[in-house]
Order: C-alpha cells, then sequence, then structure tokens
C-alpha cells in the first residue's frame, strides 16, 4: 500500500506526522500506513528539525547525508578583503 502525499508518492526517506508532529521513516509508513506513536495517517515532508532531530536521523536511523545536507542553510558570511598596509 503506498502512501500519497499531497502531490504524489513520499519520495523523502523521513516525513513528518500532522498531528503529532514527530518524524517517521517512510519505509515504516509504506508498511503500517499510519504514525507509530499517535496513529495518524495525514502526513507531510519535512521543512526542517532540531538538533535532536538530526542526530536521530544520522546515527540511529542512517539517512542518507546527501539528503539531510539539502537542509543545509547556513550561509557563509562574505567578509571585505582588505589590504594590509
Amino acid at each position: 500500500m503506498e502512501k500519497f502525499g499531497k502531490d504524489g508518492p513520499f519520495l523523502d526517506p523521513v516525513v513528518r506526522c500532522d498531528k503529532c508532529h514527530r518524524l517517521i521513516l517512510t519505509n515504516y509508513l509504506r508498511e503500517h500506513g499510519s504514525c507509530k506513536h499517535c496513529g495518524n495517517r495525514r502526513i507531510t515532508n519535512i521543512m526542517g528539525f532540531t538538533l535532536f532531530e538530526y542526530l536521530k536521523m544520522r546515527f540511529i536511523w542512517k539517512v542518507a547525508p546527501e539528503f539531510l545536507s539539502i537542509f543545509n542553510t547556513k550561509k557563509e558570511k562574505k567578509v571585505p578583503c582588505e589590504k594590509v598596509l
């Protein structure tokens, strides 16, 4: 049974429950059809996550680093070069 988002099937490895806002592995969702924490069936793609959620996805669930790098919003500050006299 394939679960679909608003625009089609979920392709991300991790999604978020609309009710309890917890992260769910997409593989779990495909097998069971609902959130394992609250039983909700409304799911959305994740837009961001906390440091704790990042560590859980990266080291416990072993989510691909390429997926996690999509959320890297750290912008480098451009510092003007000054001439040293």
